[in-house]
Formats: structure tokens, sequence, C-alpha cells
């Protein structure tokens, strides 16, 4: 379960909460790291049509950005992290048997060209 508006308007802050930092090699999911946040501020800043927060990440950084993008608990991060795992390796998966499948046909190809030239 991701935050909500109506879970953080109950809460009294500063609010833990949980992001989730992933890191992508060669434009693949390869890791996700579940990171603590904490929750300063909750509400419409002046100038905007809807809620955000203001928060401060594991490594000190200040930001602001929608609750939907945080979990509430370490164990929902977590479970979100291993479905997105999940889904990505099944995709790396999917595309091994494809590049195996393009690779032989490459060599299909280059036996045919031997055959052709001997």
């Amino acid at each position: 379960m991701k935050l909500t508006d109506e879970f953080l308007s109950k809460q009294q802050l500063p609010f833990t909460a949980y992001e989730l930092e992933c890191v992508n090699t060669n434009d693949r999911l390869t890791d996700i790291r579940v990171k603590l946040i904490i929750i300063a501020r909750y509400g419409i800043l002046p100038g905007c049509s809807s809620p955000s927060i203001s928060a401060k990440d594991s490594n000190g950084r200040t930001f602001h950005g929608s609750a939907a993008n945080y979990f509430p608990t370490e164990a929902d991060a977590v479970e979100d992290a291993l479905a997105q795992l999940h889904k990505a390796a099944a995709e790396n998966t999917i595309a091994i048997h494809e590049l195996q499948r393009a690779g032989r046909d490459v060599e299909a190809v280059i036996r045919k060209l031997k055959e052709e030239l001997l």
C-alpha cells in the first residue's frame, strides 16, 4: 500500500515513511533499495492545487513530492519492491530468450552463407 492523502491527513508530523531507490543497468531494473524518509510537512503549498509532502531522505536531502510515491511502512515498501523485481526478472527472462533466438537466426544465416561460398 502506498501513502494516501487520507492516511497522511491523520498522521502526526514528523512521520516516518519509506521510498524505493531503483537501480537500472542498460535500461533494465537490476536492484531496488528501500530507504527511510521523514515527512515534515503535508498539505497544499501556496499556488498549488493538490496536497504534497516535504520530506528529508536518508542522505539529508530535502524534497517535495506526492504522497502517492511513498510507503507508510517498510513492509509495504519491500512488498512493492519485490513485486517490481519479480516483474523485471520475468521481463529479463523473455528478453534473454528473444536474444538467444536472434543469435540462433544469425548463426543459421552465417552457416548458409558459408555453404554458398564453398
